[in-house]
Order: C-alpha cells, then structure tokens, then sequence
C-alpha cells in the first residue's frame, strides 16, 4: 500500500472514531460528519472527500473498520486456547470490543442498517467480516472447509449477528452473558452437523450429491 493511500485510509479512520462520539446524540447524519471533520480542524468539503455519500459512506465505513481493528488485535493478542471453536469465539468477542464504549451509537447504526436503501450493504459488510474471522481463525486453511463456501459463510454471519445483537443487551460483567451465549449457539450448531453427518454416512451419500450446506455440516463434526 501506497504512502498516499495509507495517510488518506490513516484520516478517514480518525474523522470516522470521531464521529462515534457524536453518532449517539446526532445519528449517522451529515451533521455528525461535519462535526467529527471540525474536531479535527478540517471542512466539510475535505469530508465528503472521503466519504463522498456524505452520512451513508459513514456508516458504511462500520464494519471495514471494525475489521481492521480486529487485525490489529489479533496481530497484538494471543489466543487462549488452539482450537477453532476456541479461537471463533475470541475473535467475535474481540471484534466487539472498540464498540464498548459507543453503545448508543452502535444502537443507533444498526437502526439505520436496518432500513431497505442500507439492507443490501449491511448484510454483504456481515459476510466480510465472516470472511475476516474466518481468515483469522484459520490462516492456513487446514482446520477444516466449514466456512469456506456460501453456506457456512451465512451460517458464520448469522452467528456474528445474533451474538451482536444480544450483545447490545448484556449488562454482564465483561460481557459474560454474551459469552455463553455465543458458546451455546456455536455448540448447537456443531451439534446439529454431527448428527447431518452421521445421517449422510448411514444413508452413504455419494460425493457428488454434495451440497453447500452438507459439506459444511460434515466439516464442523470433523474439523473443530
């Protein structure tokens, strides 16, 4: 990456941290692009430069965001524990932590994420950061294949969704709440593939009859 391109990326991420701040009392408004651009002695005009759909291009910078800072704590943390289940867990948990002390304007993102003009950018900006966990929990690909195709990508996105949403509610103490909660639903669904599994090796499904959903079943009971 190009020094240009680095400082510009370097000051959209600081315009964007400063609107956090005013996100929860204005929303993700043209007026709370202005603001975050004044905090940092800049225009409006050099805003819209880098968020050039102005409040939209704002809120859509969220979740690139929110990945690259779990990058970043990856590359600084060690995980706990070597499994994949283990590192699945920390690294949806992690990928929350910068949004701790923004909870209203998370709150009120994911209101505006949720309106039909946003839907189809908040649900490709979920399968990403599907993607970007999955990378990170598995970068040499040899734990196992299951959210290497579609199916098990949407299965990895409705699980980050759930544990976010849920999330927003815990009042627990370092969001032990969401923890279990993450754990029971990731469980139930290693579960559930077990018994795929074991149904597809009774009634010996031939190999090319493999769908989406089938291989990624099979590889949770074989691969975490």
């Amino acid at each position: 990456m190009n020094e240009p391109l680095i400082r510009r990326n370097d000051l959209k991420d600081r315009i964007f941290e400063a609107a956090l701040t005013h996100a929860a009392f204005d929303g993700w408004t043209l007026r709370t692009l202005r603001n975050a651009a004044s905090d940092l002695g800049l225009s409006e005009d050099d805003a819209i430069r880098l968020f050039p759909s102005g409040a939209s291009s704002l809120l859509n910078h969220l979740d690139p965001w929110l990945d690259q800072k779990l990058r970043e704590t990856t590359a600084d943390r060690a995980f706990a524990h070597n499994s994949l289940r283990h590192r699945i867990i920390e690294l949806v948990l992690w990928r929350l932590e910068p949004l701790e002390p923004h909870r209203e304007t998370f709150r009120r993102a994911l209101a505006a994420k949720i309106l039909p003009d946003n839907a189809y950018g908040s649900l490709t900006a979920t399968l990403k950061a599907a993607n970007t966990i999955e990378g990170l929990a598995d970068p040499d690909q040899g734990a196992t294949r299951l959210f290497r195709d579609p199916a098990g990508r949407i299965a990895l996105s409705v699980l980050i969704a759930m544990t976010t949403f849920f999330w927003l509610q815990d009042n627990s103490p370092k969001a032990h709440a969401t923890k279990r909660f993450l754990e029971r639903r990731l469980d139930a669904l290693m579960r559930n593939a077990k018994r795929v599994a074991m149904l597809r090796s009774y009634l010996r499904l031939p190999q090319r009859r493999d769908s989406g959903v089938a291989r990624s079943t099979r590889s949770i009971a074989s691969g975490i």
